[in-house]
Protein backbone atom coordinates (compact mmCIF):
# COMPACT_ATOMS: atom_id res chain seq x y z
CA UNK A 1 0.00 0.00 0.00
CA UNK A 2 1.75 3.44 -1.16
CA UNK A 3 1.74 6.57 1.05
CA UNK A 4 -1.21 8.24 1.10
CA UNK A 5 -0.93 11.97 0.52
CA UNK A 6 -1.91 14.69 2.91
CA UNK A 7 -4.36 16.14 0.27
CA UNK A 8 -7.19 15.64 -1.65
CA UNK A 9 -8.59 17.11 -5.26
CA UNK A 10 -10.25 19.91 -4.03
CA UNK A 11 -10.25 24.11 -2.53
CA UNK A 12 -6.51 24.51 -2.89
CA UNK A 13 -6.65 27.41 -0.35
CA UNK A 14 -7.72 24.90 2.51
CA UNK A 15 -5.38 24.04 4.82
CA UNK A 16 -5.18 20.51 5.85
CA UNK A 17 -3.53 18.50 8.43
CA UNK A 18 -1.46 15.08 8.85
CA UNK A 19 -0.72 13.77 11.93
CA UNK A 20 1.38 10.88 11.94
CA UNK A 21 2.36 8.59 14.70
CA UNK A 22 5.47 6.34 14.09
CA UNK A 23 5.25 3.25 15.61
CA UNK A 24 8.73 2.48 17.74
CA UNK A 25 7.61 0.60 20.11
CA UNK A 26 7.24 2.32 23.54
CA UNK A 27 8.19 5.64 22.85
CA UNK A 28 6.68 9.10 21.33
CA UNK A 29 7.71 10.01 17.72
CA UNK A 30 4.45 12.16 15.85
CA UNK A 31 5.28 13.84 12.22
CA UNK A 32 2.91 17.10 11.61
CA UNK A 33 2.58 18.00 8.04
CA UNK A 34 0.50 21.25 6.79
CA UNK A 35 -0.42 22.36 3.60
CA UNK A 36 -2.11 25.62 2.50
CA UNK A 37 -2.29 27.41 -0.53
CA UNK A 38 0.37 24.79 -2.12
CA UNK A 39 2.86 25.41 0.40
CA UNK A 40 3.84 22.70 3.05
CA UNK A 41 5.48 22.94 6.09
CA UNK A 42 6.48 19.65 9.30
CA UNK A 43 6.94 19.66 12.11
CA UNK A 44 8.91 16.78 14.27
CA UNK A 45 7.45 16.02 17.69
CA UNK A 46 9.90 14.19 19.22
CA UNK A 47 11.75 10.88 18.22
CA UNK A 48 12.23 8.14 20.85
CA UNK A 49 11.93 4.67 22.04
CA UNK A 50 12.07 2.87 24.97
CA UNK A 51 15.87 1.85 26.40
CA UNK A 52 15.82 -2.16 25.34
CA UNK A 53 13.75 -2.37 22.93
CA UNK A 54 14.67 -5.18 20.94
CA UNK A 55 15.71 -3.98 16.97
CA UNK A 56 15.62 -0.13 18.23
CA UNK A 57 18.52 1.39 16.30
CA UNK A 58 17.49 -0.42 13.40
CA UNK A 59 13.57 0.69 13.64
CA UNK A 60 14.62 4.66 14.03
CA UNK A 61 16.82 4.56 11.33
CA UNK A 62 13.86 3.64 9.53
CA UNK A 63 12.11 6.20 10.59
CA UNK A 64 14.39 8.77 10.24
CA UNK A 65 14.85 7.57 6.90
CA UNK A 66 11.01 8.00 6.09
CA UNK A 67 10.67 11.19 7.22
CA UNK A 68 13.64 12.02 5.50
CA UNK A 69 11.63 11.32 2.20
CA UNK A 70 8.44 12.63 3.78
CA UNK A 71 9.80 15.83 4.27
CA UNK A 72 11.75 16.07 1.25
CA UNK A 73 14.89 16.25 3.53
CA UNK A 74 13.30 19.62 5.51
CA UNK A 75 12.17 19.97 8.97
CA UNK A 76 10.57 23.37 9.18
CA UNK A 77 10.25 22.56 13.59
CA UNK A 78 11.99 20.11 15.82
CA UNK A 79 10.08 20.23 18.82
CA UNK A 80 12.03 18.23 22.08
CA UNK A 81 9.76 17.87 25.01
CA UNK A 82 11.90 16.22 27.78
CA UNK A 83 14.72 14.85 28.71
CA UNK A 84 13.46 11.05 28.48
CA UNK A 85 15.10 8.56 26.12
CA UNK A 86 11.59 7.11 24.91
CA UNK A 87 10.89 10.69 23.45
CA UNK A 88 14.82 11.92 21.81
CA UNK A 89 16.81 8.17 21.32
CA UNK A 90 16.23 8.78 17.53
CA UNK A 91 18.41 11.62 17.18
CA UNK A 92 21.03 9.25 18.57
CA UNK A 93 20.61 6.35 16.91
CA UNK A 94 20.00 7.46 13.51
CA UNK A 95 21.86 10.98 14.00
CA UNK A 96 23.71 10.22 10.93
CA UNK A 97 20.57 10.60 8.76
CA UNK A 98 19.06 13.23 10.78
CA UNK A 99 22.55 15.19 9.73
CA UNK A 100 21.44 14.89 6.36
CA UNK A 101 18.14 16.81 7.07
CA UNK A 102 18.06 20.32 7.36
CA UNK A 103 16.25 21.56 10.57
CA UNK A 104 14.88 25.21 10.19
CA UNK A 105 13.77 25.66 14.15
CA UNK A 106 14.22 23.64 17.30
CA UNK A 107 11.80 23.94 19.73
CA UNK A 108 13.00 23.33 23.53
CA UNK A 109 10.97 23.94 26.86
CA UNK A 110 12.23 27.20 28.91
CA UNK A 111 13.24 24.45 31.66
CA UNK A 112 16.46 23.97 28.96
CA UNK A 113 17.61 27.56 28.68
CA UNK A 114 21.24 27.92 29.37
CA UNK A 115 20.44 31.56 30.07
CA UNK A 116 17.92 30.82 33.24
CA UNK A 117 18.82 30.63 36.85
CA UNK A 118 16.23 28.21 37.50
CA UNK A 119 16.24 26.21 34.21
CA UNK A 120 20.26 25.58 34.79
CA UNK A 121 19.43 24.89 38.73
CA UNK A 122 17.25 22.05 37.47
CA UNK A 123 19.54 20.49 35.16
CA UNK A 124 21.69 20.36 37.98
CA UNK A 125 19.68 18.61 40.54
CA UNK A 126 18.76 16.23 37.86
CA UNK A 127 22.13 15.10 36.83
CA UNK A 128 22.84 14.83 40.46
CA UNK A 129 19.63 12.41 41.27
CA UNK A 130 20.92 10.58 37.82
CA UNK A 131 24.19 10.27 39.21
CA UNK A 132 23.11 9.00 42.99
CA UNK A 133 20.86 6.15 41.32
CA UNK A 134 23.53 4.52 39.55
CA UNK A 135 25.58 4.78 42.07
CA UNK A 136 22.94 3.16 44.63
CA UNK A 137 22.24 0.82 41.62
CA UNK A 138 25.74 -0.53 41.89
CA UNK A 139 25.28 -1.68 45.67
CA UNK A 140 21.12 -2.37 45.29
CA UNK A 141 20.83 -3.73 42.25
CA UNK A 142 18.02 -5.85 42.73
CA UNK A 143 15.87 -2.56 42.90
CA UNK A 144 13.80 -2.69 39.69
CA UNK A 145 11.90 0.51 39.78
CA UNK A 146 15.02 2.20 40.11
CA UNK A 147 16.41 0.52 36.98
CA UNK A 148 13.00 1.04 34.86
CA UNK A 149 13.18 4.54 35.92
CA UNK A 150 16.62 5.14 34.82
CA UNK A 151 16.07 3.48 31.80
CA UNK A 152 13.84 6.57 30.64
CA UNK A 153 17.24 9.03 30.31
CA UNK A 154 18.82 6.23 28.63
CA UNK A 155 21.97 4.56 29.20
CA UNK A 156 25.35 6.30 29.98
CA UNK A 157 27.57 7.61 27.61
CA UNK A 158 30.24 6.22 29.76
CA UNK A 159 28.45 3.02 31.36
CA UNK A 160 31.66 2.96 33.97
CA UNK A 161 31.10 6.24 34.77
CA UNK A 162 28.22 7.23 37.01
CA UNK A 163 28.42 10.85 36.79
CA UNK A 164 28.02 10.13 32.78
CA UNK A 165 25.40 12.37 30.78
CA UNK A 166 22.31 10.51 30.00
CA UNK A 167 21.58 9.35 26.44
CA UNK A 168 18.69 11.59 26.13
CA UNK A 169 20.76 14.42 27.77
CA UNK A 170 23.26 13.50 24.70
CA UNK A 171 20.36 13.81 22.20
CA UNK A 172 19.46 17.53 23.60
CA UNK A 173 22.95 18.41 23.23
CA UNK A 174 22.77 17.38 19.50
CA UNK A 175 19.73 19.20 18.78
CA UNK A 176 21.57 22.45 20.38
CA UNK A 177 24.25 21.61 18.64
CA UNK A 178 22.74 22.24 15.21
CA UNK A 179 24.39 25.11 13.77
CA UNK A 180 22.10 25.50 10.98
CA UNK A 181 19.01 25.52 13.14
CA UNK A 182 17.43 28.52 14.97
CA UNK A 183 16.77 27.34 18.66
CA UNK A 184 14.56 28.65 20.95
CA UNK A 185 13.15 28.23 24.38
CA UNK A 186 9.23 28.01 24.62
CA UNK A 187 7.83 30.20 27.78
CA UNK A 188 4.14 29.18 28.90
CA UNK A 189 1.87 32.16 27.61
CA UNK A 190 4.23 33.99 24.70
CA UNK A 191 2.39 35.20 21.83
CA UNK A 192 1.24 32.54 19.76
CA UNK A 193 3.63 31.23 17.13
CA UNK A 194 3.53 30.51 13.72
CA UNK A 195 5.04 28.94 10.68
CA UNK A 196 6.19 30.97 7.28
CA UNK A 197 3.27 30.22 4.60
CA UNK A 198 0.74 28.90 7.01
CA UNK A 199 -1.99 31.63 8.45
CA UNK A 200 -4.10 28.99 9.76
CA UNK A 201 -2.06 27.60 11.70
CA UNK A 202 -1.43 29.13 15.85
CA UNK A 203 0.91 27.04 18.35
CA UNK A 204 0.26 27.88 21.57
CA UNK A 205 3.09 27.36 24.67
CA UNK A 206 1.18 25.91 27.56
CA UNK A 207 4.01 24.51 29.88
CA UNK A 208 5.77 23.88 31.47
CA UNK A 209 5.24 26.16 34.35
CA UNK A 210 7.42 28.04 36.05
CA UNK A 211 5.72 28.84 38.73
CA UNK A 212 7.60 26.46 41.86
CA UNK A 213 4.02 24.22 43.14
CA UNK A 214 2.86 23.47 39.80
CA UNK A 215 6.32 22.71 38.70
CA UNK A 216 6.80 19.98 41.09
CA UNK A 217 3.27 18.90 41.34
CA UNK A 218 2.76 15.35 40.21
CA UNK A 219 0.28 13.72 41.79
CA UNK A 220 -3.98 14.76 42.56
CA UNK A 221 -3.65 13.97 46.41
CA UNK A 222 -3.13 16.52 49.06
CA UNK A 223 0.52 14.91 49.71
CA UNK A 224 1.90 15.85 46.36
CA UNK A 225 5.77 17.22 46.96
CA UNK A 226 6.03 20.94 45.92
CA UNK A 227 9.01 23.06 45.20
CA UNK A 228 11.22 23.80 42.36
CA UNK A 229 12.19 20.91 40.33
CA UNK A 230 13.13 18.85 42.57
CA UNK A 231 12.74 21.06 45.44
CA UNK A 232 12.74 19.50 48.90
CA UNK A 233 14.06 16.25 47.19
CA UNK A 234 17.65 17.46 46.73
CA UNK A 235 18.21 16.84 50.74
CA UNK A 236 16.88 13.51 50.52
CA UNK A 237 19.20 13.17 47.23
CA UNK A 238 22.36 14.53 49.50
CA UNK A 239 21.46 12.07 52.77
CA UNK A 240 21.13 8.96 49.99
CA UNK A 241 24.64 10.21 48.32
CA UNK A 242 26.32 10.47 52.08
CA UNK A 243 24.92 6.97 52.23
CA UNK A 244 26.05 5.41 48.98
CA UNK A 245 29.74 6.91 50.07
CA UNK A 246 29.71 5.51 53.22
CA UNK A 247 28.99 2.09 52.00
CA UNK A 248 31.35 2.10 49.88
CA UNK A 249 34.02 2.84 52.60
CA UNK A 250 34.77 6.87 52.35
CA UNK A 251 35.01 8.57 55.34
CA UNK A 252 32.32 10.95 56.71
CA UNK A 253 34.62 13.81 55.79
CA UNK A 254 34.10 13.17 52.04
CA UNK A 255 30.59 11.65 51.99
CA UNK A 256 28.94 15.07 52.81
CA UNK A 257 27.65 17.27 55.69
CA UNK A 258 26.74 15.68 59.20
CA UNK A 259 23.10 16.56 58.76
CA UNK A 260 23.38 14.21 55.77
CA UNK A 261 23.54 11.43 58.27
CA UNK A 262 21.27 9.54 60.58
CA UNK A 263 22.89 10.19 63.25
CA UNK A 264 25.15 12.69 64.84
CA UNK A 265 29.06 11.76 65.51
CA UNK A 266 29.16 10.60 68.66
CA UNK A 267 26.91 8.45 67.60
CA UNK A 268 28.28 7.10 65.19
CA UNK A 269 31.09 4.05 64.70
CA UNK A 270 33.04 3.13 61.92
CA UNK A 271 33.45 0.39 60.00
CA UNK A 272 36.90 -0.17 60.78
CA UNK A 273 36.39 -0.06 64.35
CA UNK A 274 33.06 -2.70 64.12
CA UNK A 275 35.14 -4.87 62.53
CA UNK A 276 37.44 -5.17 66.02
CA UNK A 277 34.70 -5.26 67.98
CA UNK A 278 33.42 -8.53 69.53
CA UNK A 279 29.40 -7.31 69.37
CA UNK A 280 29.41 -6.34 65.94
CA UNK A 281 32.03 -9.60 64.77
CA UNK A 282 28.94 -11.42 66.44
CA UNK A 283 25.59 -9.53 65.72
CA UNK A 284 26.03 -7.20 61.93
CA UNK A 285 27.27 -10.11 59.47
CA UNK A 286 31.49 -9.81 59.85
CA UNK A 287 32.07 -12.95 61.31
CA UNK A 288 31.66 -16.69 60.30
CA UNK A 289 28.25 -18.61 59.78
CA UNK A 290 25.50 -17.60 60.66
CA UNK A 291 26.02 -14.23 60.65
CA UNK A 292 27.87 -14.32 57.53
CA UNK A 293 25.02 -13.42 54.49
CA UNK A 294 23.10 -10.97 56.84
CA UNK A 295 24.28 -7.72 55.57
CA UNK A 296 20.70 -6.83 55.20
CA UNK A 297 21.32 -6.39 59.26
CA UNK A 298 24.03 -3.40 58.78
CA UNK A 299 22.34 -0.05 59.17
CA UNK A 300 24.39 1.46 57.19
CA UNK A 301 22.80 0.32 53.66
CA UNK A 302 19.10 0.80 55.28
CA UNK A 303 19.34 3.98 53.47
CA UNK A 304 19.22 2.43 50.02
CA UNK A 305 15.51 1.27 50.67
CA UNK A 306 14.46 5.32 49.57
CA UNK A 307 16.40 4.67 45.83
CA UNK A 308 12.74 3.74 44.29
CA UNK A 309 10.99 6.05 45.55
CA UNK A 310 14.00 8.86 44.90
CA UNK A 311 13.57 7.63 41.27
CA UNK A 312 9.63 7.83 41.28
CA UNK A 313 10.15 11.15 42.08
CA UNK A 314 12.49 12.19 39.17
CA UNK A 315 10.82 10.34 36.55
CA UNK A 316 7.77 12.47 37.48
CA UNK A 317 9.47 15.52 37.93
CA UNK A 318 11.19 15.16 34.74
CA UNK A 319 7.73 14.76 32.90
CA UNK A 320 6.75 17.70 34.37
CA UNK A 321 9.16 19.97 32.52
CA UNK A 322 7.73 19.00 29.08
CA UNK A 323 7.28 21.37 26.18
CA UNK A 324 3.40 21.67 25.84
CA UNK A 325 1.37 22.87 22.87
CA UNK A 326 -1.86 23.69 21.72
CA UNK A 327 -2.15 24.26 17.59
CA UNK A 328 -4.94 25.95 17.18
CA UNK A 329 -6.48 25.45 13.33
CA UNK A 330 -7.66 28.86 12.91
CA UNK A 331 -10.91 28.74 10.62
CA UNK A 332 -12.18 25.57 12.33
CA UNK A 333 -11.32 26.65 15.84
CA UNK A 334 -10.02 22.24 16.18
CA UNK A 335 -7.32 22.04 18.35
CA UNK A 336 -4.21 19.56 18.31
CA UNK A 337 -3.43 19.08 21.99
CA UNK A 338 0.49 17.46 22.36
CA UNK A 339 1.53 17.35 26.40
CA UNK A 340 4.62 15.51 26.29
CA UNK A 341 4.19 13.93 29.84
CA UNK A 342 2.86 16.97 31.59
CA UNK A 343 1.16 15.79 34.71
CA UNK A 344 -1.12 17.40 37.19
CA UNK A 345 0.77 20.70 38.02
CA UNK A 346 1.47 21.43 34.35
CA UNK A 347 -2.42 20.52 33.18
CA UNK A 348 -3.27 22.73 36.53
CA UNK A 349 -1.10 26.12 35.56
CA UNK A 350 -2.71 26.09 31.99
CA UNK A 351 -6.16 27.42 33.05
CA UNK A 352 -4.93 30.46 34.27
CA UNK A 353 -3.10 31.59 30.52
CA UNK A 354 -4.52 33.65 28.16
CA UNK A 355 -4.11 35.57 25.17
CA UNK A 356 -5.05 38.65 22.87
CA UNK A 357 -5.01 37.26 19.16
CA UNK A 358 -6.93 37.90 15.45
CA UNK A 359 -10.27 36.15 15.08
CA UNK A 360 -10.90 34.77 11.71
CA UNK A 361 -12.11 38.21 10.86
CA UNK A 362 -9.25 40.19 12.17
CA UNK A 363 -11.63 41.54 15.31
CA UNK A 364 -9.37 40.59 18.80
CA UNK A 365 -10.28 38.22 20.92
CA UNK A 366 -9.32 36.30 24.14
CA UNK A 367 -8.16 32.73 24.14
CA UNK A 368 -8.02 31.18 27.33
CA UNK A 369 -5.95 27.91 28.02
CA UNK A 370 -9.35 26.69 29.16
CA UNK A 371 -10.87 27.35 25.62
CA UNK A 372 -7.66 24.97 23.93
CA UNK A 373 -8.49 22.48 26.18
CA UNK A 374 -12.66 22.76 25.61
CA UNK A 375 -11.79 23.03 21.69
CA UNK A 376 -9.07 20.14 21.61
CA UNK A 377 -10.17 18.04 18.65
CA UNK A 378 -7.15 15.80 18.83
CA UNK A 379 -5.55 14.66 22.11
CA UNK A 380 -1.86 12.66 22.24
CA UNK A 381 -2.80 11.03 25.20
CA UNK A 382 0.11 11.78 28.08
CA UNK A 383 2.83 9.76 29.51
CA UNK A 384 1.88 6.42 27.75
CA UNK A 385 -1.75 6.95 29.16
CA UNK A 386 -0.74 6.72 33.17
CA UNK A 387 -2.94 7.46 35.85
CA UNK A 388 -1.39 10.66 36.52
CA UNK A 389 -0.77 12.52 33.19
CA UNK A 390 -4.39 13.15 31.93
CA UNK A 391 -6.16 15.79 34.05
CA UNK A 392 -9.90 14.69 34.88
CA UNK A 393 -12.16 17.88 35.50
CA UNK A 394 -9.81 20.45 33.94
CA UNK A 395 -8.68 18.13 31.70
CA UNK A 396 -10.27 15.20 29.57
CA UNK A 397 -14.06 16.34 30.69
CA UNK A 398 -13.85 19.40 29.66
CA UNK A 399 -12.98 18.56 25.92
CA UNK A 400 -16.24 19.21 24.49
CA UNK A 401 -15.68 18.39 20.57
CA UNK A 402 -17.45 16.52 18.59
CA UNK A 403 -14.71 15.61 16.54
CA UNK A 404 -13.01 14.59 19.58
CA UNK A 405 -9.81 11.85 18.85
CA UNK A 406 -6.94 10.30 20.58
CA UNK A 407 -3.94 9.06 19.94
CA UNK A 408 -2.05 6.96 22.52
CA UNK A 409 1.58 5.73 22.36
CA UNK A 410 1.82 2.69 24.31
CA UNK A 411 3.13 -0.61 23.36
CA UNK A 412 1.47 -3.87 25.20
CA UNK A 413 4.30 -6.02 25.11
CA UNK A 414 6.85 -3.64 27.42
CA UNK A 415 4.18 -3.15 29.57
CA UNK A 416 3.38 -6.41 30.28
CA UNK A 417 6.66 -7.27 30.58
CA UNK A 418 7.35 -4.69 33.10
CA UNK A 419 4.32 -4.56 35.31
CA UNK A 420 3.34 -1.22 34.10
CA UNK A 421 -0.71 0.34 34.43
CA UNK A 422 -0.58 1.58 30.92
CA UNK A 423 -2.77 2.89 30.00
CA UNK A 424 -4.79 3.37 33.13
CA UNK A 425 -7.72 1.61 33.00
CA UNK A 426 -10.63 3.93 34.07
CA UNK A 427 -8.24 6.86 31.99
CA UNK A 428 -8.23 4.13 28.86
CA UNK A 429 -11.96 3.46 29.35
CA UNK A 430 -12.86 7.26 29.54
CA UNK A 431 -11.14 8.03 26.29
CA UNK A 432 -12.93 5.63 24.63
CA UNK A 433 -16.10 7.26 25.73
CA UNK A 434 -15.10 10.90 25.05
CA UNK A 435 -13.75 9.83 21.78
CA UNK A 436 -16.76 7.69 20.86
CA UNK A 437 -14.14 5.17 19.94
CA UNK A 438 -11.77 7.14 17.70
CA UNK A 439 -9.03 5.76 19.54
CA UNK A 440 -5.68 4.93 17.59
CA UNK A 441 -3.39 3.06 19.75
CA UNK A 442 0.69 2.51 18.26
CA UNK A 443 0.07 -1.08 19.21
CA UNK A 444 -3.23 -2.23 18.16
CA UNK A 445 -3.43 0.43 14.83
CA UNK A 446 -6.53 1.99 13.35
CA UNK A 447 -9.88 -0.15 14.89
CA UNK A 448 -11.43 -2.35 12.47
CA UNK A 449 -14.83 -1.31 13.74
CA UNK A 450 -16.30 0.89 16.37
CA UNK A 451 -15.82 -0.75 19.80
CA UNK A 452 -18.82 -1.36 22.40
CA UNK A 453 -19.01 1.45 24.63
CA UNK A 454 -20.66 0.65 28.24
CA UNK A 455 -22.45 3.15 30.12
CA UNK A 456 -25.26 3.88 27.82
CA UNK A 457 -22.39 6.30 26.13
CA UNK A 458 -23.83 7.60 22.03
CA UNK A 459 -21.89 5.55 19.33
CA UNK A 460 -20.82 6.90 16.32
CA UNK A 461 -23.67 7.00 13.94
CA UNK A 462 -22.88 4.70 10.53
CA UNK A 463 -21.27 7.82 8.41
CA UNK A 464 -19.60 9.51 11.44
CA UNK A 465 -17.59 5.84 11.68
CA UNK A 466 -17.05 6.04 7.66
CA UNK A 467 -15.80 9.51 7.82
CA UNK A 468 -13.30 8.41 10.57
CA UNK A 469 -12.20 5.05 8.67
CA UNK A 470 -11.68 7.69 5.61
CA UNK A 471 -9.40 10.22 8.19
CA UNK A 472 -7.20 7.81 8.63
CA UNK A 473 -4.43 5.20 7.32
CA UNK A 474 -2.17 2.45 8.80
CA UNK A 475 0.88 1.19 7.69
CA UNK A 476 3.68 -1.36 9.31
CA UNK A 477 6.02 1.91 9.93
CA UNK A 478 3.20 4.41 11.14
CA UNK A 479 -0.76 5.91 11.59
CA UNK A 480 -2.19 8.78 10.19
CA UNK A 481 -4.91 10.87 10.84
CA UNK A 482 -6.44 13.74 8.84
CA UNK A 483 -7.73 16.87 9.15
CA UNK A 484 -8.86 19.42 7.22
Amino acid sequence: MSEQPITEPGDSQALRVRVRMYRPGFGDCFLLSFLQSGQERHMLIDCGVFQGTAGAEKTMQDIARHIRKTTGGRLDVVVATHEHWDHLSGFVQAQAIFDRIKFKQIWLAWTEDPTNPAAVRLRQERALAIHTLRSAMQLAPESATAQGILDFFGAPVDPNLAASASGARLALDYLVGRDEAVVSYCQPGEPPRTLAGMPGVRFFVLGPPTSEAALHKTEAGKKSAEGYGLGEQIALINSLSAAIQQAQGFSQAGAGSAQDFPFDAQFQVSLEHARQDAFFIENYGFGEAPAQGEAWRRIERDWLGVTSELALRLDQATNNTSLVLAIELVDSGRVLLFPGDAQIGSWLSWMDLSWEVAGVEGERQTVRGEDLIIRTALYKAAHHGSHNATLREHGLERMQSPHLTAMLPVERGLVERRDWNMPFPALYQRLLEKTRGRLLRLDDGVPAAAPEIDQGMPLLTGSEWKAFKRQTAEQRLYIDYFLD
